[in-house]
C-alpha cells in the first residue's frame, strides 16, 4: 500500500496494516490477541498501528529466519 503523499498517514487500520505487511486481515487479527506480530494500540474503538512500529518489526522477523 502505497499512500500518496498528499494523504500520507502515520497510521494504519488493522486491515491496512495487513494490506501493507501482505498478510491477510484475519492473520494481523489472531496475532494481535496472541500478543505476537507488530505493536498495535487503539485510538477510539479503532485498532492502530504505526507504520514506522511496522518497519521496524518486519527488520526484527528479517535475522530471525
Amino acid at each position: 500500500m502505497q499512500p500518496s503523499s498528499r494523504t500520507q498517514t502515520a497510521f494504519l487500520n488493522l486491515p491496512q496494516a495487513a494490506e501493507y505487511l501482505g498478510l491477510s486481515p484475519n492473520t494481523l487479527y489472531v496475532w494481535r490477541h496472541r500478543r505476537q506480530g507488530p505493536p498495535s494500540f487503539h485510538m477510539g474503538r479503532r485498532v492502530m498501528y504505526r507504520i514506522t512500529a511496522l518497519e521496524e518489526w518486519v527488520r526484527t522477523q528479517e535475522p530471525a529466519d
